[in-house]
């Protein structure tokens, strides 16, 4: 009696929950402002960029305790009393893709599941991730190609978006929307992933982030605590990925700048490409950097998020020394592995067997 009683509460559970879901992935008020794809991410993100965002120290991440990580696990990973089934209900990745939603729907009814078959005193787990590799950057450098090739490999597990880019936007998006940003957010893209990392008897396994904006987005820095009134950041993104995890691997693809910014060109926006517009846009953003390179640093002008606004293409992007060194401050070289666009055009089996080599793995 009692157990048919469980299996009832069980499947009303499961029908409460996805109908919840359902209101929630069918909101629409906030959805836009959401897309991550195509020419509304760069309206929706120059938006935000013109408003001040203030980050408090009880809202800030760097000051909140990281997480204690199984040491028999290769990936940062560690175990988590799930508290309810529905965990999933207002993470904002939720309503940009079927397969999020399908997932996570997924794991809300096995969460309903684990619940069902304890008592209140007795919480199940589950086990939480964050990355153990980055795929930092750069756009238009052959990042996709590259995630797809590290992603068949059988110790490498997907995470549920390939570009979260949850350090360098989503959660500001979070904080002007609701004033509060969890990083619970990000961490819910990897239960996928910590599920496989879990049933692998050696926990060898690993997952990865590869946004393209890792390494060189930094628009929000003034937000900070303490950057508000500098001209240049002290405290940036790579100081919070640091924070959680010291000990990760950062992949960096470098593009030939000026081939890297013709194709970044003809892949965002929705105006006329031709070769004259681009020629007129470059020259127009070079005309602004000269000026700021007049009475300020490299640093700052890279950092310079409304220049970055006013040029006609995304010329910062290919100042990568600046960015690499601020990383290099931040992480140990030793965490870096550099590849050249050209060196993995020319031979990618090359390429990856010093990927593997570098992440600690087979070549399988």
């Amino acid at each position: 009696m009692i157990k048919g009683k469980k299996v009832l509460l069980f499947c009303i559970l499961s029908v409460v929950i996805y109908i919840v879901f359902i209101h929630n992935i069918s909101r629409k008020p906030f959805q836009a402002q959401l897309r991550l794809k195509g020419n509304n991410k760069r309206i929706d993100i120059v938006e935000l960029r013109r408003h001040q965002l203030q980050i408090t120290k009880e809202n800030d991440l760097i000051e909140r305790d990281v997480p204690r990580y199984l040491l028999n696990y290769r990936n940062p990973c560690w175990l988590e009393t799930i508290h309810s089934a529905g965990v999933y209900i207002d993470n904002p990745y939720l309503s940009l893709t079927e397969n999020t939603q399908k997932e996570m729907i997924r794991l809300t009814v096995k969460w309903g599941k684990l619940l069902s078959k304890t008592n209140s005193s007795t919480k199940p787990k589950r086990l939480r991730c964050l990355p153990y590799v980055y795929v930092a950057g750069m756009p238009k450098s052959g990042t996709t190609d590259f995630y797809r090739r590290l992603n068949v490999h059988p110790d490498i597990v997907k995470g549920q978006r390939k570009e979260p880019h949850w350090w360098t936007r989503m959660r500001f998006i979070e904080l002007k929307r609701t004033n509060h940003s969890s990083i619970n957010i990000y961490i819910d893209l990897f239960d996928g992933a910590a599920e496989k990392i879990e049933v692998d008897k050696s926990h060898s396994k690993i997952t990865s982030d590869s946004s393209a904006s890792t390494l060189w987005d930094n628009d929000f820095w003034r937000s900070f605590p303490g950057n508000a009134n500098l001209d240049e950041p002290e405290l940036l993104n790579a100081h919070y990925i640091h924070h959680f995890t010291p000990d990760i691997k950062i992949i960096v693809l470098l593009r030939n700048p000026i081939e890297r910014l013709f194709s970044d060109y003809l892949y965002f926006g929705k105006l006329n490409k031709s070769v004259e517009n681009f020629h007129e846009r470059v020259v127009d953003t070079i005309a602004l950097y000269e000026n700021c390179f007049k009475n300020e640093t490299l640093r700052k002008c890279a950092y310079d998020s409304k220049l970055g606004l006013l040029s006609g293409v995304r010329l910062r992007i290919g100042l990568y020394w600046v960015y690499l060194k601020d990383w290099f401050r931040i992480f140990p070289v030793k965490n870096f592995l550099i590849i050249r666009s050209e060196d993995y055009k020319r031979c990618v089996l090359c390429v990856f067997k010093k990927v593997f080599r570098f992440l600690g793995l087979s070549e399988y």
